[in-house]
């Protein structure tokens, strides 16, 4: 008896540490802390906005492009703590842009669409939970946070996606 109740202790701690490995390893793109740099990216991927929402509200959005996939943060400006929110999107076929703002637990909290031109981008906000829309105007900003590069490894993409 003592015997079976050693194995199925080691078993559960076993089990238990390999899991936190997973988990670990699926989320340590967004474990990335930011920081402002007055410094280019050397990739050249980066790109930074500053602007505002409805002419009142001050933004910040950067982010870097992988083909027609988006992955980048805003930072309303105007809060206390300007802490960034995540920002997945994508490139429509007819060139505009699609930004999805997600909270921390993965809901969508607003939806950015707009054309960027060379020194600017214009568009609007779209809030899905209260159903408001805000028109968005930023210029090219000249400031850049570092990133981390956002090339998928294959081999750790796993899981189940719904939409």
């Amino acid at each position: 008896m003592k015997l079976f109740t050693y194995l199925l202790l080691l078993t559960i701690i076993f089990c238990n540490n390999q899991q936190q490995k997973v988990v670990n390893s699926a989320t340590k793109v967004f474990d990335v802390p930011t920081m402002l740099t007055n410094t280019k990216n050397k990739s050249g991927r980066e790109i930074c906005w500053t602007g505002t929402l409805n002419g009142k509200t001050h933004v910040f959005i950067h982010y870097q492009l992988d083909t027609n996939l988006i992955i980048g943060e805003i930072t309303y400006l105007n809060t206390k703590d300007k802490l960034p929110i995540r920002l997945l999107g994508t490139i429509e076929e007819d060139k505009n842009y699609r930004l999805l703002e997600f909270d921390k637990t993965g809901n969508i909290t607003g939806i950015i669409t707009g054309l960027p031109k060379e020194k600017n981008f214009n568009g609007s906000w779209f809030s899905p939970k209260s159903g408001k829309e805000l028109s968005i105007t930023m210029s090219l900003a000249d400031t850049s946070i570092p990133s981390p590069d956002i090339q998928p490894v294959h081999n750790e993409i796993f899981g189940n996606y719904h939409y």
